[in-house]
């Protein structure tokens, strides 16, 4: 599947699919559009990170049971290891 460029998308669409993504936070259907409620340690790394490594991060804090809002080395392991940073 191709990812959804979400900047050929009318506001009006925007909206509409930052909604359904605002009610997915916490489930696997999450897009990774909105904000997921990151802690603020972690606001500089994710606000300007594309959707799918967005998703990509949530999706595992998820998996390992972490808290979405949590700040410990393990969130930002996943955090750096999916926008490609060092660690």
């Amino acid at each position: 599947m191709d990812a959804l460029d979400l900047d050929t998308i009318s506001n009006e669409m925007y909206d509409k699919l930052s909604a359904m993504d605002t009610e997915n936070i916490g489930t696997e259907h999450y897009m990774g559009i909105r904000w997921f409620g990151w802690a603020m340690d972690y606001k500089h790394y994710l606000r300007d990170c594309t959707a799918w490594q967005r998703k990509m991060v949530h999706d595992m804090f998820c998996e390992e049971g972490l808290a979405l809002g949590g700040v410990s080395d393990h969130h930002e392991k996943i955090i750096f290891a999916y926008l490609g940073l060092d660690n």
